[in-house]
């Protein structure tokens, strides 16, 4: 059989500047493809877990979760509970938690925003892989009870008050007041007049005021400076 040669413009196709630039621009696409399939990945520790942690694991925890389904570890998760399989890789269909979630009947008293149902859906979607074995239920804080992000539990820092120039603070806590005041769309109320400042003091919660506390009373109204 005759071979024949190829032409000039069929050869130049096969050069090796025009088999690099194939290549760069395969290798371009399949970044941007890996870009995207990144991009779309959760992270079950910062963005699933906080999830199941304060708003499942309340009741699905612990020795005798509700259902019998536990949501805490992986094990468990995926074993499911009395009703079937929760959470089914890549099958929400039939992954019955998101089913629940997605119909706004899990959890049953306060349903989960939009931005929450879809994160758990694209976890689900994506293989639903987990993270840390065990989640902490007192990772963050729910509805019920604290967890450790609680305000109270957070470790001690100092605070500047904020600058407010205004003859109503006395203080640095009546700047940190007027602040908040202020961020609310509110004005202090009136100074109390001596009278009211006592009887608000001997008041204490009573419905009646004793003797001794009209006559302290009557005192300070008239002269609170030296009864203060």
């Amino acid at each position: 059989m005759k071979t024949i040669p190829p032409t000039a413009s069929q050869a130049s196709c096969f050069s090796p500047r025009h088999i690099t630039g194939f290549s760069l621009v395969a290798i371009g696409v399949s970044a941007l493809l890996l870009g995207h399939a990144r991009a779309a990945e959760i992270d079950f520790d910062k963005q699933v877990a906080p999830i199941l942690a304060s708003h499942c694991l309340d009741c699905h925890s612990g020795a005798q979760p509700k259902g019998g389904l536990a949501l805490d570890n992986r094990k468990a998760a995926m074993a499911g509970g009395e009703s079937g399989l929760a959470i089914v890789a890549k099958d929400i269909e039939s992954s019955l938690l998101i089913q629940r979630v997605l119909d706004e009947e899990m959890p049953p008293k306060h349903p989960l925003r939009d931005s929450d149902r879809e994160t758990l859906a694209r976890w689900v979607r994506a293989g639903a892989n987990w993270g840390t074995e065990r989640i902490d239920p007192f990772a963050v804080t729910t509805s019920v009870r604290a967890g450790y992000d609680w305000w109270s539990l957070q470790p001690l820092k100092t605070t500047q008050p904020p600058e407010m120039d205004d003859d109503w603070c006395r203080n640095e806590i009546d700047r940190f007041v007027l602040h908040k005041l202020r961020a609310a769309g509110l004005t202090p109320s009136p100074d109390a007049d001596p009278r009211k400042l006592v009887r608000r003091s001997g008041l204490a919660g009573r419905q009646w005021l004793p003797l001794e506390t009209l006559l302290q009373e009557d005192a300070y109204a008239f002269d609170p400076v030296f009864y203060a």
